[in-house]
């Protein structure tokens, strides 16, 4: 540890004073209102339990655009439906939508390009920087900015709500309903002898114990 610091103090000697006094400057950026610049990004922490957080906060108004928990945050088409499915409820497109470099970002940037083909701002890496932005209730900052001196940043829809529906089938796809395979589904449906809508909510560990046991025994070696 003390040599990683002397090669520091060697190679970077302001950096390291300045980092010991405090005095490092973050990069600056403004928000000029609500669906000019939204973030995207994913919280694997849950991973462990079958646990996947994604979700969407607006910079400007810090309103919850989307949060899902989910089997995994890492599948591109899951991503992409959930950021074509709030556009076409919004009726409307983000200015800017900023996200890490992850590959499950990848069809969502690939629509947001191809929805704003005419401008060059479409999506942008994370960064570091301080915020300046008015504060207050998000629900307020997002849907009536000009009170705070914002304005909405969005773009209207560039087709009409069928070809977003196209899109969502064509690229994009929602995680399982009971999070597993409809192969799945189908096999439980023929052994408990009930639909998928009929299937009993469990509610204690003992019952899902007993289910897993008579699923298993259920099925061949």
């Amino acid at each position: 540890m003390w040599r990683t610091r002397l090669c520091l103090r060697t190679i970077d000697q302001q950096g390291v004073l300045n980092r010991s006094h405090r005095v490092l400057r973050r990069r600056v950026y403004y928000n000029r209102g609500p669906n000019y610049l939204i973030h995207v990004d994913g919280y694997d922490k849950l991973k462990p339990y079958g646990i996947a957080i994604h979700g969407a906060i607006d910079g400007y108004s810090r309103k919850l655009l989307w949060l899902i928990a989910s089997p995994s945050n890492n599948n591109p088409r899951y991503v992409g439906y959930w950021y074509l499915n709030w556009i076409k409820q919004r009726k409307m497109l983000p200015r800017v939508v900023r996200s890490d470099a992850g590959t499950e970002n990848v069809i969502m940037r690939d629509l947001q390009r191809s929805l704003r083909h005419n401008q060059n701002d479409e999506i942008i890496r994370r960064q570091r920087a301080e915020v300046v932005t008015p504060s207050g209730i998000p629900n307020m900052l997002y849907y009536q900015p000009e009170i705070f001196g914002g304005r909405d940043c969005s773009f209207p829809l560039p087709c009409n709500l069928q070809t977003i529906d196209n899109l969502i089938e064509e690229y994009t796809e929602n995680f399982p309903e009971h999070d597993c395979s409809n192969e799945f589904i189908n096999i439980v449906e023929l052994l408990t002898e009930n639909r998928r809508d009929q299937f009993p909510i469990i509610t204690s560990y003992d019952d899902a114990e007993l289910l897993f046991r008579t699923l298993i025994a259920a099925l061949p070696n």
